[in-house]
Order: structure tokens, then C-alpha cells, then sequence
């Protein structure tokens, strides 16, 4: 084509252009271009042009990325709910930041792949806050039982460190849940997370647990010190109080609905060390218990009941208050012996030179047949009195002359007749410390001040 023609087409262009948009020709473009475009969907109309996005140019581009005239975008979706609206999987290989205080890449303490950070400053929308709210509803016509039974979790959070590496790691956590405070002003509750498991429906179900807290070690791993779980409390500041501190606070249960057993704290078997077994063990301080205490025993009768042996390298006493000085107290000390003993005593009086006395009923259901020993004490002066017989029945005492006795029965617990009072160091119950103390666990320092 001649250069001549070439732009007198370019002119004509322009002017079916301009006469499809019924506004004038601007003969002063460069390079001369039509205002607009007939647009397919509605032949008699025209879209205008433009590099910039505006409101009816060139849109919309259809279902794969559609723009809104609200400024909507919308990718697989022509009616988008908001500013980007997916419809369907969104996947970034690259870092990930929400928010306005949200950052890419390093910013202290952490160096973060996905980022959700903001400043909250109007609360009147909401009665409770939830930053980052993940809640994931099951189908209620899904069947989960049978081949299609599974394990469902609302969120997995985990770290790991991939097969083959050698490298030394000095700290791998898991997860970081953790409520600050670095104002001044007066604080109702804090709390670093809050885990809980709730069935508020009609349900029948083998269990529930709010927390699972699970520390395995597998393969030939080598570990020191093996915690499922580890708590630390207290006050780190110069100044200030705290004015009740708990390690572990369980509170009292509902019990609208009958619990058919109940227990605030129930430890399975734990004797397996190789060394050292404690179901709990103490470092020190005062344990109190306000109810009854079964040593052996599960339905205590009393405020320490103990099924098997007692065993104190101590005094064993009993205390009571002074009667007439209230800041006193008497304290008896238990006689010791050699043997597991047992007795009676009381008073009696001979009748024509004999006395028959009958034994309790319990003291010969709890003694053996041999080793009693009978003592009499006359209550007056030069009288004769000796044993004539005894046993599990009865005891006969016989004098010279009429005349009141006391008397007073040992004998021998039932089934311990055989009873060692000298043992070989081995055979001792265990010491109140370990052979070998715990070792110290403690990871890093966790007063961690989040500075932006």
C-alpha cells in the first residue's frame, strides 16, 4: 500500500471511530486512534479505551478476572463479595503478609513466611475479637463412620526438621501461643491461649479431652530429660506482687448432669523408671490436703488411711491443744517396739480367790495364739496374785486373799509373728530423694519484648 493510501486509512479509521461514539474527531492524536470499540455483547454500543482502569473500558474480561465497577475483583467469580474475591484455591510459594502492621520477610523477633499483624482501633463492631479466626464446619450429611472414619483436626501446627539433616539444632518449637501486655493500665484476665473441647449437642461419644498434650521419642533417640508438659510461673520484675501463684490450677467441674466418677487428677501406673519411679515427686515445700487421703486405699475413711505398711524414720505422734494455755500444744509420741503388738487392759476384782476375765472379741480376731503375756497389779497392800491360765478365750487370775487388780494382755498382730526388725539396707523402702535428682530442663528465655 502507498504511503498516500496508508494514511488516508488511518484517517478513515479515526472517523468510523468517532461517529461510533457520536463525538467529534481529535485529528490531533498521535499516533490518530479510534475512541472506541463495538462491543460484541451489545452491537449498537461502543466501550471506550484507556490504559488506566475506569468504569466501562474494556470490562469486563470475563469469569477468570472480572472487575467490578465498585472496584471489585473478582478471579472465577463475576460477582465478587469483596475488594479480591477467589473462588477457588489460592496458593502463594513466596512469604505472605495481612495487615497493616504486617511486614515481608525479617522483622525482630522473627523472620515470619506468613505474616498477620494489625492495629485494632474500633471495637464497635464486634462484642469478642479474634484476629486470626479459623473455623471449619463438617458437612452434617457427611458419614464418617465405617471406611470413611478419620481423624478431623481444626488446625495442625507443627515444625519439623527433614530426613537427613545432620545439623545441630539448638531450639525447635512446635507452636508459640502467648498473650502480652506491655501497657500500664489495669488488666482483668490474661491469658496466653485457651484450648477447650465442647460437645453442646446430643451426643454420645467414647471421650473428650480438651488438651492432649503427647512427648514421644522414637527410633534410638537419645534424649536427657523427656517432659509432656512443662510449666513455669512467677515474677521476673524488680517491683511489684503477685499475691497467689499456681503452678496448676484446676478449677471445681460443672455438674449440672450427675458425673458418675470424678477425679481432679488421675495418674495410670507409673512405676517404670530403672533408676528412680515417682508417680509425683516434690523438691520441697508444704503439701496440704483438705480431704481424706488414701494411701492403698481407694474410699478413705479418714484423714491419712494407709492399706499396707507405715514406714517413719521419724516420731509418729499425736497432737492436741493445751487445755488451759491456747498457745500450746501436747504432743504424745507412739510407743515403738519390736514387734507388731497388741494388748487390752483394765481392772477386775478376785472373788473367793479367782477372777475369770474374758477377751475382747476384736483382740482375738487381730492376735496370734502364742506369745501373749498377761501382767496383774494388786491395788492394795500384801496380796497375792499369779496367772492361772490364759489365751484367745479367757484369763484366769488367782490370789491369796479377795482383792481388786489391774492387769494389762500383749500380745502378737495376726500374721506377724515372723516380723524382722533388723533388715538388710536393700530390702528398705525407698529414700525421700532420688538416687539420681532430675535434670534440669529449661529452653530459651521466653520474655521475649515484641518490638515493630
Amino acid at each position: 500500500m502507498k504511503t498516500a493510501h496508508r494514511k488516508l486509512f488511518v484517517a478513515f479509521l479515526a472517523l468510523a471511530g468517532a461517529a461510533l461514539v457520536g463525538q467529534p474527531l481529535h485529528a490531533q492524536h498521535n499516533p490518530p486512534c479510534a475512541h472506541g470499540l463495538i462491543d460484541l455483547a451489545n452491537p449498537h454500543q461502543c466501550i471506550p479505551a484507556s490504559s488506566m482502569p475506569l468504569n466501562g473500558t474494556l470490562l469486563p474480561l470475563g469469569p477468570y478476572f472480572f472487575v467490578s465497577p465498585a472496584g471489585e475483583v473478582g478471579i472465577g467469580t463475576t460477582t465478587p463479595a469483596h475488594r479480591l474475591h477467589v473462588a477457588g484455591d489460592l496458593r502463594s510459594d513466596g512469604k505472605f503478609a495481612v495487615g497493616a502492621d504486617a511486614t515481608i520477610g525479617s522483622n525482630y523477633p522473627w523472620d515470619k513466611l506468613f505474616e498477620f499483624s494489625g492495629t485494632i482501633s474500633d471495637f464497635s463492631t464486634s462484642v469478642q475479637w479474634a484476629p486470626l479466626h479459623s473455623w471449619i464446619t463438617i458437612d452434617p450429611t457427611v458419614d464418617l463412620t465405617g471406611a470413611n472414619a478419620k481423624f478431623i483436626f481444626g488446625n495442625f501446627l507443627g515444625t519439623q526438621v527433614a530426613s537427613g539433616n545432620t545439623r545441630n539444632i539448638e531450639y525447635l518449637e512446635g507452636a508459640d501461643l502467648r498473650g502480652f501486655h506491655f501497657g500500664t493500665g489495669e488488666l482483668g484476665v490474661l491469658l496466653g491461649a485457651i484450648i477447650g473441647a465442647e460437645s453442646t449437642g446430643d451426643v454420645t461419644g467414647l471421650g473428650q479431652g480438651a488438651l492432649y498434650a503427647l512427648s514421644d521419642a522414637y527410633g534410638s533417640n537419645l534424649l536427657s530429660v523427656n517432659a509432656g508438659i512443662e510449666i513455669v510461673t512467677g515474677h521476673r520484675g524488680s517491683g511489684g506482687y503477685i499475691n497467689s501463684n499456681y503452678g496448676l490450677y484446676v478449677y471445681e467441674p460443672h455438674a449440672t448432669s450427675p458425673l458418675g466418677n470424678h477425679y481432679g487428677i488421675y495418674l495410670e501406673d507409673q512405676d517404670f523408671g530403672d533408676n528412680d519411679s515417682y508417680a509425683i515427686y516434690s523438691e520441697g515445700g508444704t503439701s496440704y490436703l483438705e480431704g481424706d487421703l488414701g494411701v492403698g486405699e481407694p474410699n478413705p475413711s479418714a484423714k491419712l488411711h494407709v492399706a499396707g505398711d507405715l514406714v517413719a524414720t521419724g516420731t509418729k505422734n499425736f497432737v492436741q491443744p493445751h487445755p488451759t494455755d491456747p498457745s500450746s500444744e501436747i504432743w504424745f509420741v507412739c510407743l515403738e517396739g519390736n514387734e507388731a503388738g497388741t494388748y487390752f487392759r483394765g481392772t477386775s476384782e478376785l472373788t473367793h480367790g479367782r477372777a475369770v476375765i474374758p477377751v475382747p472379741e476384736e483382740f482375738a480376731m487381730t492376735t496370734e495364739s502364742e506369745g501373749m503375756t498377761v501382767q496383774v497389779t494388786p491395788m492394795g497392800p500384801r496380796a497375792g496374785l499369779w496367772v492361772e491360765s490364759f489365751g484367745l478365750d479367757h484369763v484366769v487370775v488367782r490370789g491369796d486373799r479377795d482383792v481388786r487388780f489391774s492387769y494389762m494382755v500383749n500380745g502378737v498382730r495376726r500374721g506377724y509373728a515372723n516380723y524382722q526388725p533388723i533388715r538388710a539396707r536393700s530390702s528398705q523402702p525407698k529414700s525421700n530423694m532420688p538416687r539420681q535428682a532430675p535434670a534440669r530442663h529449661k529452653g530459651p528465655d521466653l520474655d521475649v519484648k515484641l518490638k515493630r
